[in-house]
């Protein structure tokens, strides 16, 4: 048995929050180009993806992003809201983009303790 020696109490894993609204929206909002869904979906899958083949990262996004949305209503809320901005305006900058939505990513803290 492993002996975790936290200050915090975790039950699942601690991710980045502006990571995981990434790969619940299929939107990169500050990471450099796919780390923050390559993060998560490599945290949440248990091992690192050395080659995500035709699956690729966005499909890994896609299904995780459900298993996120589905179980944490907050983060489905601003996954949708990022959505409803880009369909208004499809040629947003992603700087634009986040500082429209990070008053609502301030909400969740740095980081969320998710458990699929």
């Amino acid at each position: 048995m492993k002996i975790q020696n936290n200050s915090k109490i975790n039950f699942g894993i601690k991710l980045n929050s502006i990571e995981v609204v990434e790969t619940a929206s299929v939107t990169i909002l500050k990471s450099d180009g796919l780390e923050g869904i390559k993060n998560v979906a490599s945290k949440l899958s248990g091992q690192p993806l050395k080659f995500p083949g035709h699956q690729g990262y966005r499909h890994l996004a896609e299904v995780y992003g459900a298993k996120i949305c589905a179980k944490y209503p907050e983060v489905a809320e601003i996954a949708k809201r990022v959505q409803e901005i880009k369909s208004q305006n499809s040629f947003i900058k992603k700087d634009d983009l986040y500082q429209q939505v990070k008053p609502m990513i301030d909400k969740l803290g740095k980081e969320i303790d998710i458990e699929i």
